[in-house]
């Protein structure tokens, strides 16, 4: 689940399509997401509870929340995944995601969310 988390960061869509299981993909995926994530800016990741998905399991639930920005608002996807292991890889299945407005507050001194290295006071904050 951060792997992926992470791939959203960085826009690696390539990494979202390998680890999407193969049963699941959808053809041109890649290009919607090409488009959607250009405007999205992932922040934090929240991992709430999971069933399994120990090495010696084979399949795993994530439940998880994620705070995202788009066009200067914030939004948190609440979500339980499905993983399942093939070949000694965690592959995502399914999973029913819920997408809430949220009002998201950082500190003046944190690290603003957008990730420019500045405190959020010198960056975003108005």
């Amino acid at each position: 689940m951060r792997s992926r988390f992470t791939a959203f960061c960085l826009n690696d869509h390539q990494y979202l399509a390998d680890t999407h299981h193969p049963n699941k993909r959808q053809p041109h995926k890649s290009n919607e997401l090409d488009s959607s994530q250009t405007k999205t800016t992932w922040i934090k990741l929240d991992i709430h509870h999971t069933i399994d998905g120990l090495p010696h399991n084979n399949t795993g639930k994530v439940q998880f929340s994620a705070t995202f920005n788009e066009q200067g608002e914030f939004f948190e996807l609440l979500e339980t995944s499905s993983f399942i292991k093939e070949k000694g890889q965690w592959m995502y299945v399914d999973g029913q995601p819920i997408i809430n407005s949220v009002h998201f507050k950082l500190k003046r001194n944190e690290p603003c969310w957008c990730g420019s290295g500045l405190k959020y006071k010198t960056c975003h904050l108005t």
